[in-house]
């Protein structure tokens, strides 16, 4: 790499890091012979959109300051820490990562409308072999990234129900009872992420799930 770079070497160089790791990924999910975990995939991968979404934002990167530093040293960059340059950086891969977990929710559920057929195939077809792991999960838990305990939140609205306690089904009830669970999860000692808004919760696919099952319930 030379010593000065130019906006067109750094695009490539993130624009290649993306591209490998949905490589690698389609690559694991053709020759494992590991089960789906579809709905914890999905989870995992929903759960890091919203956090890179979060941490774009409010320009605070947490553990992404680490991995930045680990990839300009991969990559032998001329890019020293805490420069404009590095923050760019350390944006754009996030972005990259953003984008990598969201065609992963789609490829969790068999959705491979939007990719060319083919482009993942490694060079040399004869000397294809499975790997132990989707490289985007290694990542997700090499940055040891916090998740919020939808778990908790699930067996609590579960809890509404089976108490009898969730009987409004008038406009905005979906609203309401995230609005609960919103109270009820800022109630828990030390949450893993902290929730800004009800509709984080009510958007949530396992939460949204259960208000539409429990919904069809009622006109049944």
């Amino acid at each position: 790499m030379a010593a000065q770079l130019t906006k067109g070497d750094l695009a490539k160089v993130v624009q290649e890091h993306l591209d490998q790791k949905l490589k690698d990924d389609e690559l694991w999910r053709t020759t494992t012979d590991k089960l789906p975990r579809q709905r914890y995939e999905y989870d995992d991968a929903e759960e890091f959109v919203g956090i890179a979404a979060s941490m774009l934002f409010s320009r605070k990167y947490g553990p992404w300051v680490g991995v930045t530093e680990k990839f300009i040293t991969d990559k032998g960059l001329p890019i020293k820490s805490g420069t404009s340059l590095f923050r760019i950086l350390c944006r754009e891969l996030i972005k990259a990562e953003q984008k990598a977990a969201r065609i992963l929710m789609k490829r969790i559920v068999g959705n491979y409308e939007n990719e060319e057929l083919g482009w993942w195939f490694p060079d040399d077809l004869t000397q294809v072999s499975g790997l132990t792991e989707s490289p985007i999960f290694s990542t997700l838990k090499d940055i040891g990234r916090p998740k919020a305990q939808w778990d908790v939140m699930e067996n609590e609205l579960l809890r509404m129900e089976a108490d009898g306690e969730i009987t409004d089904f008038t406009r905005g009830w979906k609203t309401n009872i995230a609005r609960k669970l919103f109270d009820f999860y800022k109630t828990i000692p030390d949450p893993k992420v902290e929730i800004t808004t009800p509709k984080t919760i009510s958007d949530k696919d396992i939460i949204k799930a259960h208000l539409n099952r429990i919904q069809k319930r009622d006109k049944l």
